[in-house]
């Protein structure tokens, strides 16, 4: 897989929602969505063939988008 260089503009709008989802918990921009922290928990997951690994507990991001960004 090749991968491309975003442009610097799209890098620090990325780096701007990472931060502030880190410092607050959660970032709204209205007319597109919300992005959240949720906490998963620890767990089991079957893998493909069949073998069982424990998963840790951990936080990961979540994206909701808005009604008007869905329309």
């Amino acid at each position: 897989m090749i991968v491309k260089p975003l442009a610097p503009d799209l890098q620090n709008f990325l780096s701007d929602i990472r931060q502030s989802v880190r410092q607050n918990g959660k970032l709204s921009i209205r007319g597109f969505g919300t992005f959240k922290i949720v906490k998963k928990k620890a767990g089991n997951q079957r893998l493909p063939n069949g073998q069982i690994v424990k998963v840790q507990a951990r936080s990961v991001v979540k994206f909701v988008p808005s009604k008007s960004f869905l329309s």
